[in-house]
């Protein structure tokens, strides 16, 4: 008989090969529950992604109202601002009594 040496790698007292397979064929309970095995396809369903685009919808729909008139009120900061600066313009170029 003729004597084969091979290369094995342990880790602790069995080869690496042996539990390899030994971790392949057992599966834990919490595989089984998030479908590792399965060969369902994974996605979301259709009553969930209604779900998420009506909250997104009501989120929206308090957003929108209380951003609507921020232009109006940046265009009345802006008119005070320059109102300001032309008083003060007025104020350094008039003599004063």
């Amino acid at each position: 008989m003729r004597r084969e040496r091979s290369r094995r790698i342990f880790l602790g007292d069995e080869p690496i090969s042996e539990r390899v397979q030994r971790r392949a064929l057992t599966v834990s309970p919490l595989e089984k529950s998030e479908g590792v095995l399965q060969d369902e396809p994974q996605g979301f369903t259709l009553i969930e992604l209604l779900i998420v685009v009506v909250i997104i919808g009501i989120l929206a729909a308090i957003a929108i109202p209380k951003f609507a008139n921020t232009k109006e009120k940046a265009y009345l900061a802006s008119m005070k601002s320059d109102l300001r600066n032309l008083i003060t313009a007025e104020e350094r170029t008039l003599p004063t009594r």
